[in-house]
């Protein structure tokens, strides 16, 4: 049986894992991307059998994507609020999240959570094939002319 693309079935998940469960995810993923660099073989696991498995290029984009979130967050959450929008909600989403990151500079709590929306929402973009509007310009289509 031929492997399936890597993208065809998607797979929502939010967990809580602690910071041993996450370091030992992160350290897994690092241990096998370094073996699919260095070895022609392909992996031996049942996991396989029916999906292709991620490239060490998509293994270092995961890992940046599970290092995004903040402890106490679930994995995935932003991503997974961010894939069940439709385009406006998205837009709105990153119009509001980028306002609330100027208000807050960044860097207390609440700008922290702003800036993981922007990333998720960034990402479900371009995952739809969606131009990234410029800051200011997210909802212009939407926004009344002044008359």
């Amino acid at each position: 049986m031929k492997p399936a693309p890597s993208n065809r079935r998607r797979c929502t998940l939010s967990i809580r894992l602690s910071d041993r469960e996450l370091a030992t995810v992160l350290a897994a993923l690092r241990y096998f991307q370094q073996d699919l660099a260095t070895n022609d073989d392909p992996p031996i696991s049942e996991h396989f059998e029916e999906v292709t498995p991620l490239t060490p290029d998509e293994i270092d984009d995961l890992c940046e994507k599970i290092n995004r979130t903040e402890p106490g967050t679930p994995i995935g959450s932003y991503a997974l609020d961010a894939r069940n929008m439709n385009r406006r909600q998205l837009l709105c989403s990153l119009r509001n999240a980028r306002k609330r990151v100027k208000h807050h500079h960044g860097g207390s709590s609440a700008g922290k959570e702003a800036k993981k929306l922007i990333e998720a929402v960034r990402d479900e973009l371009k995952q739809r094939g969606m131009e990234i509007p410029p800051e200011g310009q997210e909802t212009a289509e939407w926004d009344r002319k002044a008359t």
